[in-house]
């Protein structure tokens, strides 16, 4: 009768991690902004994949180029695409880094702006949202 017991418990504790670690997914985002730019970084592992979406939205009025973007000290991205609305956009699908055990994340910005191509830099503290 115990080795019954001890055997049930046993696969029910394996049940229950297997639902952990395959069927229940967990997800992340975390957003940030100043006057120039809104920032928005959202991460999904469901079983053993992660996937990450990173939005980065210029509100500023002047023409910008040579945009970089980095999340300290995790990713150093390089220059994201533009999207059709004007956003720039990074995404990873499948064996990506997972963000998700902080309440804050450090972003930093740099791009250039107006006619002389002046190079801007900036920090901005992305919070954790539920």
């Amino acid at each position: 009768m115990f080795k019954v017991r001890i055997r049930f418990l046993l696969i029910i504790i394996l049940l229950i991690a297997v639902y952990v670690v395959f069927v229940q997914s967990k997800t992340v985002s975390y957003q940030g902004e100043d006057y120039d730019w809104k920032v928005k970084y959202s991460a999904k592992i469901v079983g053993l994949d992660t996937s990450y979406r990173l939005r980065i939205k210029y509100k500023g009025k002047r023409t910008i180029s040579d945009v970089e973007f980095n999340i300290h000290p995790y990713y150093a991205m390089g220059i994201p695409s533009l999207n059709d609305d004007g956003s720039y956009v990074w995404e990873c699908k499948g064996e990506c880094r997972y963000i998700g055990n902080h309440e804050e994340l450090l972003s930093f910005i740099s791009w250039k702006e107006g006619k002389y191509k002046e190079e801007q830099m900036r920090f901005i503290l992305l919070k954790k949202f539920h």
